[in-house]
């Protein structure tokens, strides 16, 4: 994992310059100081209507005006389930019920000039008829 984090090229703690990368650690030789370089988690939902699945259109960079499961970042002092359910709430106005985890996977997500690394979970709703949505925050449409 290379971070090329050019923000960080002095010691927050010190001042010092030159911080090395051992791992998903970025470290001061001059005063200890670590800084540790974890995932950020994400939360979405798999649709599943009869044999379709419904895709979120993104209204907002990054990928705009791709396609992909509704959901986001997880927030501090937050579950995987609470932030699946307020992203839900948040992108379609609606309130997830039913549903089951699926899986998970590693995945990258490039703002503001970098490159995050991130786990994102999967959770499962399996519907016979699609319930009422309606498309807020940052989904442009869904289909």
């Amino acid at each position: 994992m290379e971070l090329k984090l050019k923000q960080l090229n002095f010691c927050p703690e010190c001042g010092s310059e030159g911080l090395a990368q051992k791992s998903n650690k970025l470290n001061c030789d001059t005063c200890g100081f670590g800084l540790y370089i974890n995932v950020a988690a994400t939360a979405s939902l798999i649709f599943k209507c009869r044999d379709q699945v419904l895709m979120t259109e993104r209204g907002r960079d990054p990928a705009k005006g791709k396609y992909d499961f509704p959901g986001g970042f997880v927030e501090l002092d937050e579950s995987l389930e609470e932030a699946l359910e307020r992203e839900l709430q948040e992108e379609l106005n609606y309130r997830p019920e039913g549903y089951r985890y699926f899986s998970s996977s590693p995945n990258r997500y490039p703002y503001g000039g970098i490159e995050y690394n991130l786990c994102d979970a999967y959770f499962l709703l399996e519907l016979t008829d699609q319930p009422e949505l309606m498309a807020g925050d940052d989904v442009k449409a869904f289909a």
